[in-house]
């Protein structure tokens, strides 16, 4: 059985994966703004929704330089955790846009 490229790349080198969404978004210095507003600023979860195009740029940047695999702008992926922001009920559309 041949086996996929993913499984092929992976012995023939390292793969890289992103791991700095979080720092990367905190250099940008983004204002509330940016976030949606005072009340959720700092929830990097909802910049998919406000700003779609920072997280475009950052993940376009992470394999601009080698990154072989990206993830999901999902810090708070939940319910409970994204609560604390209000959006509840907007966590699909959270995830659904990550």
């Amino acid at each position: 059985m041949r086996e996929s490229g993913y499984l092929e790349t992976l012995k023939e080198r390292i793969v890289v994966f992103d791991g700095a969404m979080g720092s990367s978004v905190q250099a940008l210095g983004l204002s509330a703004d940016d976030y949606g507003g005072p009340k959720l600023e700092g929830c990097i979860d909802h910049l998919v929704l406000s700003r779609p195009d920072v997280i475009r740029d950052l993940h376009a940047s992470f394999l601009e330089v080698g990154c072989d695999v990206i993830a999901t702008d999902t810090f708070r992926a939940n319910r409970l955790s994204v609560a604390e922001y209000g959006l509840s009920d907007k966590i699909v559309e959270l995830t659904e846009a990550a």
